[in-house]
Protein backbone atom coordinates (compact mmCIF):
# COMPACT_ATOMS: atom_id res chain seq x y z
CA UNK A 1 0.00 0.00 0.00
CA UNK A 2 1.37 3.42 -0.88
CA UNK A 3 1.88 6.00 1.84
CA UNK A 4 -1.01 8.24 0.66
CA UNK A 5 -3.42 5.29 0.62
CA UNK A 6 -2.15 4.09 3.99
CA UNK A 7 -2.37 7.56 5.51
CA UNK A 8 -5.97 7.97 4.39
CA UNK A 9 -6.87 4.46 5.53
CA UNK A 10 -5.44 5.30 8.97
CA UNK A 11 -7.76 8.30 9.25
CA UNK A 12 -10.70 6.15 8.17
CA UNK A 13 -9.82 3.61 10.90
CA UNK A 14 -9.35 6.40 13.46
CA UNK A 15 -12.81 7.72 12.63
CA UNK A 16 -14.36 4.25 12.96
CA UNK A 17 -12.74 3.81 16.39
CA UNK A 18 -13.80 7.31 17.47
CA UNK A 19 -17.36 6.62 16.38
CA UNK A 20 -17.20 3.39 18.38
CA UNK A 21 -16.05 5.39 21.41
CA UNK A 22 -19.01 7.73 21.03
CA UNK A 23 -21.48 4.85 20.73
CA UNK A 24 -19.94 3.05 23.70
CA UNK A 25 -20.08 6.20 25.83
CA UNK A 26 -23.68 6.81 24.79
CA UNK A 27 -24.56 3.32 26.04
CA UNK A 28 -22.70 3.99 29.29
CA UNK A 29 -20.29 1.10 28.77
CA UNK A 30 -17.37 2.78 30.51
CA UNK A 31 -15.12 -0.30 30.67
CA UNK A 32 -15.54 -0.77 26.93
CA UNK A 33 -14.52 2.84 26.43
CA UNK A 34 -11.10 2.12 27.90
CA UNK A 35 -10.51 -0.82 25.54
CA UNK A 36 -11.42 1.18 22.45
CA UNK A 37 -9.37 4.16 23.60
CA UNK A 38 -6.29 1.93 23.95
CA UNK A 39 -6.75 0.67 20.38
CA UNK A 40 -7.24 4.22 19.20
CA UNK A 41 -4.09 5.44 20.97
CA UNK A 42 -2.02 2.62 19.41
CA UNK A 43 -3.37 3.48 15.96
CA UNK A 44 -2.63 7.16 16.46
CA UNK A 45 0.96 6.38 17.46
CA UNK A 46 1.44 4.34 14.29
CA UNK A 47 -0.08 7.14 12.18
CA UNK A 48 2.41 9.85 13.13
CA UNK A 49 5.40 8.67 11.06
CA UNK A 50 3.26 7.86 8.02
CA UNK A 51 1.33 11.12 8.17
CA UNK A 52 4.39 13.31 8.64
CA UNK A 53 6.10 11.89 5.54
CA UNK A 54 3.09 11.68 3.22
CA UNK A 55 1.87 14.20 0.68
CA UNK A 56 -1.75 13.83 -0.37
CA UNK A 57 -3.37 14.96 -3.59
CA UNK A 58 -6.32 17.36 -3.37
CA UNK A 59 -9.14 14.76 -3.19
CA UNK A 60 -7.28 12.75 -0.55
CA UNK A 61 -6.47 15.93 1.39
CA UNK A 62 -10.14 16.93 1.28
CA UNK A 63 -11.20 13.48 2.54
CA UNK A 64 -8.61 13.67 5.32
CA UNK A 65 -9.95 17.08 6.35
CA UNK A 66 -13.53 15.71 6.37
CA UNK A 67 -12.47 12.78 8.54
CA UNK A 68 -10.63 15.06 10.97
CA UNK A 69 -13.74 17.22 11.26
CA UNK A 70 -15.91 14.15 11.92
CA UNK A 71 -13.40 12.86 14.49
CA UNK A 72 -13.33 16.19 16.31
CA UNK A 73 -17.13 16.38 16.31
CA UNK A 74 -17.39 12.86 17.75
CA UNK A 75 -14.74 13.69 20.38
CA UNK A 76 -16.75 16.73 21.48
CA UNK A 77 -19.83 14.51 21.85
CA UNK A 78 -17.78 11.99 23.85
CA UNK A 79 -16.56 14.74 26.20
CA UNK A 80 -20.16 15.81 26.83
CA UNK A 81 -21.23 12.24 27.55
CA UNK A 82 -18.32 11.78 29.95
CA UNK A 83 -19.04 15.12 31.67
CA UNK A 84 -22.66 14.11 32.15
CA UNK A 85 -21.63 10.74 33.56
CA UNK A 86 -19.14 12.37 35.93
CA UNK A 87 -21.81 14.81 37.12
CA UNK A 88 -24.10 11.86 37.86
CA UNK A 89 -21.31 10.12 39.76
CA UNK A 90 -20.60 13.27 41.71
CA UNK A 91 -24.26 13.56 42.70
CA UNK A 92 -24.39 9.90 43.71
CA UNK A 93 -21.26 10.31 45.85
CA UNK A 94 -22.69 13.38 47.55
CA UNK A 95 -25.91 11.49 48.27
CA UNK A 96 -23.93 8.57 49.70
CA UNK A 97 -21.89 10.88 51.92
CA UNK A 98 -25.04 12.52 53.19
CA UNK A 99 -26.58 9.14 53.92
CA UNK A 100 -23.46 8.03 55.82
CA UNK A 101 -23.51 11.24 57.90
CA UNK A 102 -27.13 10.67 58.76
CA UNK A 103 -26.53 7.04 59.67
CA UNK A 104 -23.64 8.03 61.93
CA UNK A 105 -25.64 10.79 63.55
CA UNK A 106 -28.69 8.61 64.17
CA UNK A 107 -26.44 5.80 65.37
CA UNK A 108 -25.00 8.06 68.06
CA UNK A 109 -28.41 9.13 69.25
CA UNK A 110 -29.93 5.64 69.16
CA UNK A 111 -27.39 4.12 71.55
Amino acid sequence: MTNPARALENYERLFVLTRGLRETAARGEWDGLKVIQQKRAALFESMVPVDSTTTLDQPARQRKDELIHQILTAEAEIRELVRSHLAQLHTALQDSRQELRLLKEYGRHAG
